[in-house]
């Protein structure tokens, strides 16, 4: 889920009794681009989603047709194949939109980039065994094109575990550092790829 800062500017965040990110998540934030808050939601609310999600699957998969069975499915000839993704949870399931509208989450979104955010997407990607491929390397700011890059923030929510083993998140350390401009056909030029190191996201 992406959250953003609607002015498109970066500005301070005003103080708040007891902050959401605490001074070493901050600095992680500005070294690096990215960081985990391990347990920001609770196994009721996970579970609650992961439970909307099996009923989105059901009645959602009899309405696609074979043009979007072919954009959602990871198998678009057989109506049974497992989901790549399914788009705007936020905006169509109630338990996704209490995910988003969640205090902590937002808090947090606001200590980054500042007050009043303003969430414009989200998206469930689905990685069933066995099917599918890897995600290409590629920078979010390419596909949203932002007039600010700092008023922009992507906020990634492990439903379940996510490992090295079973293909887990992969980040470019300080990645946020390159714009746009060294982004060439949706995917990081491999001059810039192979000089970051790519640090895995491991979600017990």
């Amino acid at each position: 889920m992406r959250l953003s800062q609607p002015q498109g500017s970066f500005r301070e965040v005003s103080k708040v009794a007891v902050p959401m990110l605490d001074a070493e998540q901050l600095d992680a934030f500005g070294r690096d681009g990215q960081f985990t808050v391990t347990d920001l939601f609770s196994t009721e609310e996970i579970g609650r989603a992961l439970a909307d999600l099996e009923q989105w699957d059901k009645g959602f998969r009899a309405t696609l047709t074979h043009k979007e069975r072919e954009w959602y499915l990871e198998d678009p000839i057989h109506p049974s194949s497992p989901f790549r993704k399914l788009d705007d949870p936020v905006f169509y399931r109630t338990a996704f939109r209490a995910l988003a509208m969640a205090s902590a989450l937002v808090e947090a979104v606001e200590q980054l980039i500042g007050e009043g955010v303003t969430l414009f997407f989200s998206q469930v990607f689905c990685k069933p065994p066995a099917v599918g491929g890897p995600k290409p390397v590629h920078q979010d700011n390419f596909y949203f094109a932002p007039s600010e890059s700092d008023a922009l923030l992507t906020t990634w929510i492990a439903l379940d575990a996510a490992t090295e083993e079973n293909g887990c998140l992969h980040y470019g350390q300080a990645a946020t550092t390159n714009r746009c401009s060294n982004i060439l056909r949706l995917k990081i030029r491999l001059s810039i790829f192979r000089c970051r190191r790519m640090l895995p996201k491991n979600i017990p």
